[in-house]
């Protein structure tokens, strides 16, 4: 850590140093006279020496003399203070003698002896330090043919650290304005050339963000405030104390930075609104698109399901006449048939039945989606339908060896539902568990009561559904694959009725399913409540 002796016999500027310095890190050292800090300079070695001209004792032009001529002392750094005013012979002097740096401390009626930030940028320059960069001066324009004004507002300010331009007149002043372009102007009244109102005019027009602050004489206040109304920020009283000029320029700085501040944002929100307009009108054109390509597309759907009603009624009429004759050549010729015939004869009337299942189910798919299928609402027993569902199907799950188990309660409520339409999901959901259901698996059918409704499900051990697929299962046209075989089964409607059917309902169907282990299809049914 290095160390910094101060010199000064004023404790306020003393005290003041040495918190600046000691919260930089700093090790400071401290002095009243010069004598003392020639001791403590012999003993302690210091890195930087910071030290008043005028001190009692020993001055500091003495203490720098005595200190250069010491060939163990001679190459630390020296910072001269002064709070008076001195002659260039004087620093000439003192730098001959060694001293790096003047730093002026403040007058009687400075705020503060000295900036902070320009003292620690000298402390570290004289220590081989980095230093920070300094922030660009403010720019404040003093506008007065009073030359005593100017250079009082001059050096006062300056001693804040802003940069101070001034004018004599007004005409000056306006071309200071132009080039400096200034934060705030402290602008007289009363003007030769051009008066002070009329400049305040000028400067608004170009320059409206800028403070400005009218300077006046006593007795002249209602000038003062006509030129407020005009758009100044502030008035000032001549003459004015130095550190009343500057809590007045500081405070009018602050309002001139929010107001360029609001400027600014207003700017930016009136940008980011028409880049918003300019979004928003995009967006509108898309969704007229899209809106475009629904309708369009809504009308290719129609005409395709228009199409599909027309093809498949179109299939039914032939196809009920064929299974008629069949149906007739069975009746007449069966016993003339030999039993290669009888099998041909019955594989195509199973096959034309199993085509006239696959258009009613197509045209009841249509009907459901369109909201024009009539349900049979009625008071329904689940276990009943689920026995009337068994029954065609038990050689089915005899033949391939599968473990059935019905978990019903006896006291399970009834359902409203239409009971065929009941029957044929149930009917779908068992056809695929028995389907999908390797030999010697498990199929498990269940009911309970939640609430307002029944849950039915319906458990298999097949292979089950792959996650990516399950959301699909639903989907019109969706096929499942034998796990042997592993081509499509069906031509996908039967999931998708049992979906549009418990809807109708107003139920809920979903899928459960585990790769490897098997899968459950629940659905629920509303209960029935009697009216």
């Amino acid at each position: 850590m290095k160390k910094i002796l101060i010199i000064d016999d004023d404790r306020v500027s003393l005290e003041k140093l040495r918190a600046i310095l000691a919260g930089e890190g700093y090790q400071v050292l401290t002095a009243s006279d010069g004598e003392e800090g020639l001791r403590i300079t012999r003993q302690e070695r210091p890195d930087l020496i910071i030290l008043d001209v005028l001190l009692p004792r020993l001055d500091g032009f003495q203490f720098c003399e005595i200190l250069k001529k010491d060939p163990l002392l001679k190459d630390i750094p020296i910072m001269m203070l002064t709070g008076v005013y001195i002659t260039q012979e004087d620093i000439e002097r003192g730098l001959q003698l060694g001293a790096e740096r003047y730093i002026l401390k403040a007058d009687a009626y400075a705020a503060k002896p000295f900036a902070r930030a320009d003292l620690v940028r000298e402390v570290k320059a004289l220590l081989g330090e980095e230093v920070p960069a300094k922030p660009p001066q403010e720019v404040v324009l003093v506008i007065d043919d009073d030359r005593l004004i100017r250079e009082l507002a001059k050096r006062s300010l300056e001693m804040e650290g802003y940069r101070v331009v001034t004018a004599a007149d007004g005409e000056e002043g306006l071309a200071a304005a132009e080039q400096e372009g200034p934060i705030l102007l402290l602008l007289d009244i009363q003007l030769p050339k051009m008066s002070g109102l009329d400049v305040l005019s000028e400067v608004r027009k170009g320059h409206p963000d800028v403070a400005v602050v009218m300077m006046t004489a006593y007795g002249s206040e209602e000038i003062a405030v006509e030129a407020m109304r005009r758009g100044a920020d502030d008035y000032l009283i001549k003459p004015f104390k130095p550190w009343g000029l500057a809590a007045v320029v500081k405070e009018n700085i602050e309002k001139a930075r929010l107001r360029q501040l609001n400027r600014q944002l207003i700017a930016q929100l009136r940008e980011s609104n028409i880049r918003l307009m300019g979004k928003h009108r995009a967006l509108e054109a898309q969704n007229r698109e899209l809106q475009r390509a629904y309708a369009q597309l809504k009308q290719l759907n129609a005409m395709k399901d228009n199409l599909i009603t027309m093809i498949v009624h179109d299939l039914r009429s032939p196809l009920g006449v064929i299974l008629a004759a069949l149906e007739v050549l069975d009746e007449d010729l069966g016993d003339k048939l030999s039993p290669e015939q009888r099998s041909i004869l019955w594989g195509a009337l199973s096959a034309g039945q199993q085509q006239l299942t696959m258009i009613n189910n197509l045209l009841e798919i249509q009907k459901l989606e369109a909201g024009k299928m009539p349900l049979d609402l009625q008071k329904v027993e689940v276990a009943e339908v689920v026995q009337a569902c068994l029954a065609p199907m038990e050689p089915r799950i005899e033949g391939k060896g599968l473990e059935l188990t019905v978990s019903i309660p006896d006291d399970l409520p009834p359902v409203r539902a239409d009971k065929n339409v009941l029957a044929r999901v149930l009917g779908n959901l068992l056809d695929n568990a028995i389907k999908f259901t390797p030999s010697g698996g498990r199929i498990t059918i269940s009911a309970e009561p939640r609430e307002d409704e029944v849950l039915i499900s319906v458990a298999d051990t097949g292979p089950g559904i792959p996650r990516e697929r399950q959301a699909r299962v639903f989907e019109k046209f969706e096929q499942l694959r034998e796990p042997q075989a592993g081509r499509p089964t069906g031509v996908g409607l039967g999931l998708a009725f049992c979906k549009l059917a418990v809807e109708a309902h107003g139920g809920r169907i979903w899928v459960e399913s585990e790769e490897g282990k098997g899968s459950r299809f629940s659905f629920t049914m509303p209960l029935w409540r009697e009216r």
